[in-house]
């Protein structure tokens, strides 16, 4: 009996790895594309293309079709505009639109500079940059400089986000020209998280209204949740008036994989705001409750500063705050994809 027991919790055991295998499997897929062959591999599935992927400019092209094929664009959602020259792929909610010889590239109607454009080539293909486009859908790239492959992985897992729009209810956190700090975060954050769904996210907001929520709830949600990201938004405030400008922060302990993601997010934000003549505070490290408490990598986002007049000029602007909130959005995207 002794050794049908030990040869039945064998058999569990491998039942178990192979159903964490399978498990891991179905939630991503890899896609390789090979410079100079005209083939690719999807999950060890090879399928020839008519033509091959080249590299110029120090980027990689793929033909249009097989990287939108490769990234499960489905072929109904893959569009060509002769008049215009533009392609465009959507999924999910994200529409990535891209002009033969523009260094651009649309992402739900939001521009993402490039540096190199799309280009056909005999007999009329058209190839795209493998990285931006793949990105632009969320998905990671890696290139084998030995190999010359790129290699895209596509997870089908929907990364958890919580924003936390700070302050609410009995605490409205600072008040300044006009301005109520837990008014300006519910904003921001509402629609960062309409954003961030579009995107391809599962979201959670920690407040949804103007109601009081303690730090050990927020820190709670996302743990509970267990959250990839925990961004939590706030409006800065001094004594004196004139401190203005952007900061963001991390926990003082903060791992090297929360470092990196608040790196990310913070040089894209403050890219942005250096537009606006917002200076750059930098990233900061503090004992903050949420930062320390939340298990996923946290960051604290300072947007601006509620007492200074020219911060608080682009604060009232509801339009501009839309502005933030997209680049905020996809800040949190880019940095979560990369």
């Amino acid at each position: 009996m002794k050794f049908v027991r030990n040869i039945f919790s064998l058999v569990i055991a491998i039942v178990v790895l192979i159903s964490a295998f399978n498990s891991e499997a179905a939630t991503a897929q890899q896609a390789v594309f090979f410079i100079g062959a005209k083939r690719y591999v999807v999950n060890g599935q090879s399928i020839e293309m008519d033509s091959a992927p080249f590299i110029q400019e120090g980027r990689t092209f793929v033909p249009l079709r097989f990287l939108a094929y490769a990234l499960g664009v489905p072929p109904e959602n893959i569009h060509w505009s002769d008049e215009s020259r533009t392609a465009t792929l959507s999924k999910d909610g994200v529409i990535v639109t891209t002009a033969i010889g523009k260094k651009a590239l649309y992402i739900n109607g939001r521009q993402v500079k490039t540096d190199v454009a799309p280009v056909i080539i005999p007999p009329g293909r058209i190839c795209l940059p493998a990285r931006y486009i793949a990105e632009a859908f969320g998905h990671k790239v890696h290139w084998n400089a030995s190999a010359r492959t790129v290699t895209i992985t596509i997870s089908t897992r929907r990364a958890k986000v919580v924003i936390d729009p700070g302050h609410g209810g009995h605490d409205p956190g600072a008040v300044a020209n006009s301005l109520r700090e837990s008014d300006i975060t519910l904003d921001l954050a509402l629609k960062v998280a309409q954003e961030l769904e579009q995107l391809g996210f599962d979201v959670r907001l920690t407040r949804e209204d103007d109601r009081y929520i303690s730090l050990e709830g927020r820190a709670a949600l996302a743990n509970q949740w267990d959250a990839d990201l925990f961004v939590s938004l706030h409006c800065n405030a001094a004594s004196n008036p004139a401190a203005r400008g952007f900061e963001s922060y991390i926990y003082s302990r903060a791992q090297s994989s929360t470092r990196e993601l608040a790196r990310k997010i913070h040089e894209r934000l403050a890219a942005f705001l250096y537009q606006f003549g917002v200076p750059d505070r930098g990233i900061k490290e503090a004992n903050f409750y949420v930062l320390r408490e939340t298990k996923s990598p946290a960051t604290l986002l300072e947007c601006l500063f509620i007492t200074n007049s020219e911060d608080a000029k682009l604060l009232q602007d509801v339009n501009w705050r839309s502005r933030l909130a997209s680049e905020i959005a996809q800040a949190v995207a880019a940095a979560l994809s990369s």
